[in-house]
């Protein structure tokens, strides 16, 4: 009785172990396969945002040039894959620290260059009522020129570093 109950036993222990044990391996293999679309997403994301800052530093000045001053700019940033991570605690998925950080650094690089593009809007719409309007629209909307330049490499920057970078763990 006693050699039937420990082998009853023994079999209920194993029984639990290889299940549990099957269950963390498929949450981690579930784990992996999303931070993996995760990246991939938010690297395709940030060269969206390469490419809209680009579009805008090639066709701005021409804009200029013509004396065509803008009152509304289309070039936003997206912000869609970083709201929703960041949001929904998903990057904490993400091992390593230094990426985790470069996603943000870069959801406020854009954030902080659409309310810049939110500004100058509103600078130009006022601008252009006054009789010098022009040359101080013109003199704003160089600005923003030099700042989208500037966010661009940043930004590739940031991708260079998130396509590269080697993983590392918190230290607690």
């Amino acid at each position: 009785m006693i050699v039937t109950f420990g082998a009853t036993f023994l079999g209920v222990v194993a029984s639990f172990l290889l299940w549990f044990g099957g269950q963390w391996w498929i949450k981690r293999q579930r784990n992996k396969k999303a931070v993996r679309a995760m990246m991939e997403e938010i690297q395709e994301e940030i060269q969206l945002n390469i490419a809209l800052l680009d579009q805008f530093t090639k066709t701005a000045p021409k804009m200029l040039e013509e004396g065509n001053v803008p009152v509304y700019i289309p070039e936003r940033m997206n912000l869609a894959v970083y709201n929703y991570v960041v949001s929904t605690g998903e990057i904490r998925l993400i091992d390593d620290i230094r990426k985790q950080r470069l996603i943000r650094y870069a959801a406020i690089a854009c954030e902080t260059f659409n309310k810049f593009i939110d500004n100058t809007e509103l600078l130009l719409a006022i601008f252009l009522l006054r009789r010098d309007g022009l040359v101080w629209s013109k003199h704003r909307l160089k600005g923003l020129i030099e700042t989208a330049e500037d966010k661009r490499k940043y930004l590739e920057d940031i991708l260079n570093k998130l396509q590269r970078s080697e993983p590392q763990k918190e230290h607690k």
